[in-house]
């Protein structure tokens, strides 16, 4: 079982097939859809950490780990296995 946000495409829950939690969110996570959501797996892009500067191409109002954290992600394909997962 995962739980997957649109925002930011961020895994937020993973339950092994045992049953067993193995991923999870913080407890002061804020799922508002403007800041990335603290915990689980985001997509992290252009870059990690900081903007760079501008001695290496500094993008412009870029925030910390690149946009691609607080995008809005949409599925472009889904289906459903034999036995009963997802791909």
């Amino acid at each position: 079982l995962a739980e997957i946000y649109a925002h930011g495409a961020t895994v937020t829950r993973y339950r092994s097939p045992g049953g067993r939690e193995v991923l999870w969110t913080s407890s002061i996570a804020v799922f508002d859809g403007k800041k990335a959501i603290r915990g689980g797996i985001p997509v992290v892009f252009p870059f990690f950490g900081p903007n760079p500067d501008e001695r290496v191409g500094t993008i412009a109002e870029c925030p910390q780990h690149g946009f691609a954290r607080t995008s809005r992600w949409s599925i472009a394909d889904l289906s459903v296995t034999s036995e009963g997962g997802c791909k």
